[in-house]
């Protein structure tokens, strides 16, 4: 069974970013949280992570973040799978964007 120490969430959605947050960081995670606005942060990215959690609210918003991410992910030697948690598309288009797995 593997630990997650660290993992990167990029959320426009407030409240859902700061359960998730919370969560995992009540189970001793390190949570790296950024939106995909003007707070997004691709130096957060330079640190190792086990996991990138994405998400949006509508099926636009999904495909910039995920396509946000992927791009990041791109420059980064180690590359984490991309969980997607959110609405907007279905989970065969969030594959195809780039995430590894939906929830």
């Amino acid at each position: 069974m593997s630990v997650i120490s660290r993992l990167i969430l990029v959320q426009p959605d407030t409240l859902l970013s700061e359960s998730l947050r919370f969560g995992f960081e009540r189970e001793g995670v390190a949570v790296a949280a950024c939106g995909p606005d003007e707070s997004f942060d691709p130096s957060l990215f330079a640190e190792p992570a086990e996991l990138v959690i994405a998400g949006g609210r509508t099926g636009d918003e999904a495909r910039a973040v995920l396509s946000l991410v992927r791009g990041v992910l791109a420059s980064v030697s180690r590359q984490p799978p991309v969980l997607y948690v959110g609405n907007g598309i279905a989970r065969a288009q969030a594959i195809a964007e780039g995430a590894a797995e939906v929830l």
